[in-house]
């Protein structure tokens, strides 16, 4: 598959700089090599601490909507 740091970064959450500090950790501690221009993960992802809630799960609510202060016309 091919991402870039970019497309990387928007599917995380984070920005490019950030993606490319991740990736440069990762391969200074054996997790992914450069390989033929891409990048070859070595090591499984971590275990996930906890079960993610699914959009069904999460309570949604909508926040209150406050009028501004009322105008007199002038």
């Amino acid at each position: 598959m091919s991402l870039t740091h970019d497309a990387l970064g928007e599917l995380i959450g984070a920005r490019r700089s950030t993606v490319a500090l991740a990736l440069n950790e990762l391969s200074e501690r054996g997790a992914v090599v450069r390989q033929n221009g891409s990048w070859l993960l070595l090591e499984s992802p971590p275990e996930p601490i906890g079960e993610m809630p699914s959009v069904q799960d999460r309570n949604y609510s909508a926040a209150p909507v406050r009028a501004g202060p009322e105008r007199t016309p002038t």
